[in-house]
């Protein structure tokens, strides 16, 4: 676990520096590699750790709760990348900053997740479930603004 927390750190890294520069093509295609990578290799190899391994079944639910709210974004984040290359476009970057700064938000979550999840021995039961139960909430209240951040943006563009 311990290698692909180390790879999640690096994601979000490279999320949040990509975040802050400039609307280049090169640019772009360093943010398109990183979602990629993210959602066709590292996010379906972590799962199926996760969904494999019955010592993973108490965060089983929080973790698929982060990770199709995270899929759907880099969805929407890669999609709108391509037609903006492809068309040879200005990229919103107002758009995508909100959707990269929320699915950062969405992955320090699962980071946390599973690094008290890989702590669990290390920390104090009643501790344990806190931390858990506070990852739980979070994610919940986060859900309402992944609704709205998505699927406002869907009706947006098919109304455009």
């Amino acid at each position: 676990m311990e290698n692909q927390l180390n790879t999640l750190n690096e994601i979000i890294t490279l999320l949040d520096n990509q975040n802050n520069t400039d609307n280049s093509f090169k640019n772009k295609i360093h943010l398109y590699g990183t979602i990629n990578y993210t959602r066709t290799q590292y996010l379906p190899q972590l799962s199926k750790q996760i969904t494999e391994n019955t010592q993973y079944d108490d965060i089983f639910f929080n973790y698929t709760s982060a990770e199709s709210m995270i899929l759907d974004l880099l969805s929407v984040i890669e999609s709108d990348l391509i037609k903006n290359m492809d068309e040879n476009n200005s990229y919103d970057t107002i758009k995508a900053t909100k959707l990269i700064t929320f699915t950062n938000k969405l992955l320090k979550i699962l980071e946390n997740i599973l690094k008290t999840k890989n702590e669990e021995e290390k920390i104090d039961k009643k501790e344990y479930q806190t931390i858990m139960e506070q990852n739980t909430q979070t994610l919940f209240n986060l859900q309402k603004q992944f609704y709205t951040l998505i699927y406002d943006e869907k009706i947006d563009f098919r109304v455009k």
